[in-house]
């Protein structure tokens, strides 16, 4: 087993965090008891459970919340997103986190004040992370003009990015292709600037994650993870900012990756506290 670096501790009082999650876990159940779910009021939600799984794994990376809030991330945005692809005045039905049951959730048109594509990626990854296969269809069948047209701005690359995430949580026979020219597209030497340090540290790192996952490549699959968590402690402790972000603990496209590795019959052979290992091998 390859050991890396711990990650720097996230705030200096465990107590005060635990209590600031349980009052952000009574919040989304009371809002998640809301029926019906309505896609205005999905976003803040599938934020705050984001935003609280990362806090969890700050303080234990075995406390079992950590799954049960990625599976809300999961199922809120498939329910936003799938509602979205929908269209106005389609009803969809959406997974519910904990449940084998469904929420009937109502579409409406295309809105980028209720929806942005970097939410529908937290969602995906969140979905493969757990395993859900019901958000993980919906998410992955979301068309992708749908993403361009939340996202006016999003750059081409973005939008290949997500495309091939599509077609290996499907396991669709262009899976490997596409993870290819993903990731060609995402050269650093072509991106903006501003771009510049997210494709070098997060993008690159989960499309060959995906990819080595796919050609059931071990030795290069755990090369790959070694470099995903260093560029991922790279990229939030190069900026202040970053640094005070909960999803500077929670390395949640390696995760996601690993578990679609775990699921192929690839195992992690890397130890990191930014990778949750009960939900890789659950």
């Amino acid at each position: 087993m390859t050991q890396l670096p711990s990650r720097p501790i996230f705030r200096s009082d465990p107590e005060l965090l635990r209590r600031s999650i349980d009052e952000d876990d009574e919040l989304l159940a009371k809002k998640l008891g809301v029926r019906p779910w309505a896609p205005a009021n999905l976003r803040g939600p599938q934020l705050l459970a984001l935003d609280n799984a990362a806090t969890r794994a700050s303080i234990d990376l075995h406390d079992p919340g950590i799954a049960a809030d990625l599976e809300r991330v999961a199922c809120l945005g498939a329910a936003l997103f799938g509602a979205l692809a929908a269209g106005e005045g389609q009803q969809i039905e959406a997974p519910l986190p904990g449940s084998d049951d469904v929420v009937k959730v109502t579409g409406v048109a295309a809105d980028s004040r209720i929806g942005h594509a970097t939410y529908w990626r937290d969602a995906l990854l969140a979905a493969l992370a757990v395993r859900n296969e019901r958000a993980v269809t919906l998410l992955a069948e979301v068309p992708v003009a749908l993403l361009r047209q939340l996202t006016p701005a999003i750059s081409d690359w973005t939008l290949l990015e997500y495309e091939a995430l599509q077609a290996l949580a499907l396991r669709r026979s262009d899976a490997a292709q596409l993870l290819t020219a993903a990731a060609r597209a995402a050269d650093p030497d072509t991106v903006d600037e501003f771009s510049r340090d997210w494709v070098l540290d997060i993008v690159t790192p989960e499309l060959q994650l995906g990819f080595r996952a796919l050609d059931n490549d071990q030795a290069a699959y755990d090369s790959w993870m070694l470099v995903a968590i260093k560029c991922h402690h790279h990229y939030y402790q190069s900026d202040a900012a970053l640094k005070k972000q909960p999803m500077s603990q929670l390395a949640l496209a390696p995760l996601a990756m690993a578990c679609v590795a775990h699921d192929l019959g690839i195992h992690t052979n890397v130890t990191t506290d930014y990778l949750p290992s009960d939900i890789i091998d659950r």
